[in-house]
């Protein structure tokens, strides 16, 4: 999960090649680094056309409707991956210019932002606890 410039980290990590020739010193370093899904909060546009989105992670995109920094990028992410076939929800709200979730606003909507986000989490099963994985022999 990241917001603003946190939110292009994730875009780079989650939507674009992991970095090739990295070292490999023990079983850590075989591992993925693609988290299992993205949480993107007004997302800065570095990273924006993704270039991997066909093995993106399901994602959650949100950003204010004027935001002159993020607006555009965060709708153009999520089309690039609506069109891949990744799992992505957006909602942009009306009105609302960049970091909306910081100032005083009483609008209900933004507000309960971080309620959608738990029932996206939910749906997506995130929440609920998973069976243990044996350590790699």
């Amino acid at each position: 999960m990241g917001f603003s410039a946190g939110g292009e980290l994730v875009s780079l990590v989650a939507d674009n090649p992991e970095p090739k020739g990295r070292p490999v010193v023990d079983a850590v370093d075989r591992q993925s680094a693609r988290p299992d899904f993205q949480v993107l909060v007004f997302p800065g546009p570095r990273g924006i056309p993704a270039t991997a989105v066909k093995d993106a992670p399901p994602a959650f995109l949100v950003a204010g409707s004027k935001d002159p920094c993020c607006a555009e990028p965060t709708v153009a992410l999520y089309e690039q991956l609506r069109t891949a076939g990744v799992s992505a929800e957006l909602h942009m709200y009306a009105d609302s210019g960049h970091a909306f979730n910081l100032d005083e606003s009483d609008r209900i909507s933004i507000l309960h932002w971080p309620d959608r986000l738990h029932d996206w989490l939910s749906d997506g099963g995130w929440l609920s606890p998973r069976p243990a994985v044996p350590p790699a022999k």
